[in-house]
């Protein structure tokens, strides 16, 4: 996914002066359009928040801007900002009160939602020209202030924000909330990962239901994981993410007996599936591949 974004960035600026380039445009062209139809079909980034935010949603967000305003004709584009858009709604509807996303995958520091997210939004909001998006950017703003952009590309604001982008809100979740529903299912029959909340104030509830397939190497064995915030979290996914290899994570973290869901104990199971997990863990949760 980050390597077709990386490399239509790169094709789009081909100079016609290098032989064969069309060739390698097509190409390049062809597997950034599996990229998108990947998000499209699981609808968010299955390995996790922080792991979509820090490495995959600026680049695909830059080639997204450069497949729609480098081609003549971009005949993907009404497919494209539905997809763009549907990432950032995903963002909006992840949003606990707490001002956190609700991570399921191998979490960073990032689901705070400080230095990356609006970058990404902004680059969203440049492209599919959303109020709504464009009014979660203002959140982001008031939450984060100058941290809402790292200070390292900083200066990348004056670029990618849009300010003739009309913004919905006051810069509150909660002033957004005649423009979202109180429940949305992300991924319906692939990832099915689906929030509830009963308003968008700090005080609501807010539930989330996981129930598809783990698709990335980042995801978690989680299916009919649920979670619960009301004031503070109460239903919990109980691991950290401490490094891939760990004991911590290969033994329990990735698990289901993590989270929230049913364990089904087999007798004398053996579940060692590859050479790094080093000791039989039979934990009754769901088949590790």
């Amino acid at each position: 996914f980050t390597h077709a974004s990386i490399a239509w960035i790169c094709a789009i600026v081909l100079s016609d002066r290098i032989e064969g380039f069309e060739t390698l445009q097509r190409r390049a062209q062809a597997y950034f359009i599996e990229a998108i139809d990947a998000l499209a079909y699981t609808a968010y980034w299955p390995g996790g928040y922080n792991y979509w935010i820090q490495n995959r949603a600026f680049l695909f967000s830059l080639a997204s801007s450069g497949y729609l305003n480098g081609l003549k004709e971009a005949k993907h584009a009404e497919y494209l900002s539905s997809v763009l858009r549907q990432a950032g709604y995903w963002t909006i509807y992840a949003s606990r009160p707490d001002n956190k996303i609700e991570g399921f995958g191998d979490e960073g520091a990032r689901v705070d939602l400080k230095d990356e997210t609006r970058r990404v939004i902004d680059i969203i909001v440049q492209i599919t020209r959303d109020p709504v998006l464009a009014g979660y950017s203002t959140y982001l703003a008031k939450l984060n202030g100058v941290e809402s952009y790292y200070r390292g590309y900083r200066w990348g604001f004056l670029l990618f924000n849009d300010p003739t982008v009309v913004s919905l809100g006051d810069g509150s979740l909660e002033s957004l909330a005649p423009y979202l529903s109180q429940a949305k299912l992300f991924g319906e029959r692939t990832s099915n990962y689906a929030y509830f909340r009963s308003g968008w104030g700090k005080g609501d509830t807010f539930v989330s239901f996981k129930a598809g397939n783990t698709f990335a190497h980042h995801g978690h064995y989680d299916a009919g994981h649920f979670t619960i915030y009301k004031g503070r979290p109460l239903a919990i996914n109980s691991s950290t993410y401490n490094g891939f290899f760990t004991p911590h994570r290969l033994n329990y973290a990735i698990r289901t007996i993590a989270k929230n869901s049913l364990l089904i104990q087999k007798p004398n199971e053996k579940v060692k599936p590859n050479k790094h997990f080093k000791i039989n863990v039979a934990d009754g949760g769901q088949r590790l591949t």
